[in-house]
């Protein structure tokens, strides 16, 4: 009990009118003060948004740019990729076409040297 008495007698005993200052000029102040720094704070806000909002239309100027960019790249792959798609059918025709080639001239040959071998042998049997 006794700390609660020597903390009652150590608070200031000012009058109402001292506390919040004559007239109340002090807290008319603060009450302005405080008001100000509300609209200063929707200020600031408003301020922050519209950074924010510049910051995100550069981003999406950006993006935008870079899916243009990836548009026309993919124009060119496809083209290319077209091209070698021909090009692959080309070789393979080609190869095809050279296989089957190779296979009737191995045939001719085939064919042609047995008809001269047979024409030899019917030389060497009929001396």
């Amino acid at each position: 009990m006794r700390k609660i008495k020597l903390l009652q007698d150590s608070q200031p005993s000012l009058k109402r009118s001292e506390w919040f200052g004559s007239c109340f000029s002090f807290s008319s102040e603060f009450k302005y003060k405080y008001e100000t720094n509300i609209f200063e704070k929707d200020l600031s806000m408003q301020k922050l948004q519209s950074v924010h909002l510049s910051v995100l239309d550069k981003q999406r100027e950006r993006v935008s740019s870079q899916i243009e960019l990836c548009g026309k790249f993919g124009e060119k792959f496809q083209m290319v990729n077209s091209k070698v798609n021909e090009f692959n059918a080309f070789l393979k025709e080609k190869q095809t076409e050279e296989f089957v080639m190779n296979r009737a001239a191995t045939k001719i040959q085939k064919m042609i040297r047995g008809f001269l071998t047979r024409k030899h042998m019917e030389q060497v049997y009929d001396n």
